[in-house]
């Protein structure tokens, strides 16, 4: 197949095919406000097996002890972004209501194929268990959250915590769980071999079969000639009764990923988990990276799910 060297366009970013060129947008790095921060922690290792595996972590101002975590997982199709990247936007609903904030860099698909991004998502979640009595975190409300790349990571997390070979205990921490307490998940890619079928169904274009998109390039090769792997990539491959509580948010509008994902995510956790553990929210003209995504209406549905599932 012939590579094209075209934009992928997720909302207001436009990001290359790995090996295409383009000017991509700076991405905001303003950090959380002080007045929501008491304390913050900035590139602690999180394991010592690449420079990308770091994260960062603020403490709230305000909140009981100790703090619910909320982990938060970058999008970038799995090639580019970083922990840094709108973590103001990302952080500070979280912040405001006393919940303790994780941002995590994981090892890029144009550096190391999957399975190595969920194994550095995995060893997050351990490192903040073994660090909790440090930092005062509670290690029994650890909530993984992510948008587009960082919602399918957060997502594989929800599902497959007790899955040995997703899971690579040689990057640290290898006593504690990790199993996470619940996900927030924004438009997320979860079944690859789907979305071009499922964008034709919506009238879009697709391009997620090709040899460079963001999913062929996560698992090592195109991703119709890797179903295996796809599958191992999958969510809803992992799903059991034991699962996390799932609230799942998508733009109906939105060209990069269908909804249709999120759907399909949430018919698959409702039948095993119960539909009483499962929110799936899907915004009518909302697109990818939408700001409506982390509005204060729909923040504080979010915030009401996390007190009723995390009490």
């Amino acid at each position: 197949m012939e590579k094209r060297n075209r934009l992928i366009s997720f909302g207001n970013l436009f990001i290359p095919p790995p090996g295409g060129t383009s000017t991509i947008p700076a991405a905001d790095k303003t950090p959380p406000s002080s007045s929501l921060i008491s304390a913050s922690f900035i590139n602690l290792r999180y394991a010592n097996q690449s420079v990308d595996q770091k994260l960062d972590l603020y403490l709230p101002a305000k909140g009981n002890k100790p703090y619910r975590v909320i982990v938060w997982f970058h999008g970038g199709g799995w090639f580019l972004g970083d922990k840094q990247d709108d973590i103001a936007q990302s952080a500070e609903p979280f912040l405001s209501a006393g919940y303790a904030v994780v941002s995590a860099n994981y090892r890029l698909s144009r550096r190391v194929i999957f399975p190595a991004q969920i194994y550095d998502a995995k060893a997050v979640i351990r490192w903040i268990r073994a660090k909790a009595g440090r930092y005062q975190l509670d290690p029994n409300k650890i909530i993984a959250a992510g948008g587009s790349a960082g919602g399918h990571l957060a997502a594989l997390l929800g599902t497959s915590g007790d899955v040995k070979e997703m899971e690579d205990l040689s990057s640290g921490n290898p006593e504690q769980s990790s199993r996470v307490n619940a996900v927030v998940e924004w438009y997320g890619p979860v079944d690859f071999l789907q979305m071009d079928s499922q964008h034709a169904e919506l009238g879009q274009p697709g391009y997620h079969s090709e040899d460079n998109s963001p999913e062929s390039n996560l698992i090592g090769g195109t991703i119709t000639a890797n179903s295996e792997k796809c599958l191992a990539a999958t969510p809803m491959h992992y799903i059991k009764k034991n699962n996390p509580p799932f609230y799942i948010q998508h733009g109906k509008a939105d060209v990069a990923v269908p909804y249709l994902q999120s759907v399909e995510l949430a018919e698959a956790l409702r039948k095993v988990i119960g539909a009483e553990n499962v929110a799936l929210e899907i915004l009518e003209n909302g697109g990818h990276l939408d700001p409506v995504h982390m509005s204060p209406f729909y923040m504080e549905k979010i915030l009401n799910f996390l007190d009723k599932h995390l009490r």
